[in-house]
């Protein structure tokens, strides 16, 4: 692979495809100093091969031990525009979430089944609009 912390790991061409687009959209749209966040499990790994921190103490919303005014906290840093991106699978439906995100975010890109919004500038606004599919993420 062409990134250089993904060197020496195997994987099939397609998810190589995968993982460098990912990885070259959130390198074309935040800064080494930029965080992101990601309520898709396939996106964590982004953090690293991405080189970007994440704003929180755990890895994605579904973490196991996540007390609740954990969650209110990185919402309240999606409502003032913290993460510069957001990395959102397709299925996601809570529409808790999609409001806070939606009042601050646009999507931007998507690569494979994931979509990436990056916070709005002043004045800028946008719905994101999910799949019709199901996910498990919603929690």
């Amino acid at each position: 692979m062409a990134i250089e912390r993904a060197r020496g790991i195997l994987v099939s061409r397609k998810q190589a495809a995968f993982i460098e687009d990912l990885a070259a959209t959130i390198e074309a749209h935040s800064s080494f100093d930029d965080p992101i966040f990601s309520f898709a499990p396939r996106g964590t790994a982004f953090y690293f091969l991405g080189a970007r921190r994440n704003p929180t103490q755990f890895v994605w919303w579904r973490s196991v031990g996540i007390k609740g005014h954990d969650r209110e906290s990185l919402l309240e840093k999606i409502d003032n525009g913290i993460p510069r991106l957001l990395l959102i699978s397709e299925g996601f439906h809570n529409e808790r979430i999609l409001d806070h995100i939606n009042a601050h975010y646009r999507q931007i890109d998507s690569v494979g089944d994931i979509r990436i919004l990056e916070r709005n500038s002043e004045g800028q606004s946008s719905e994101w609009k999910p799949s019709e599919q199901p996910s498990n993420e919603e929690r």
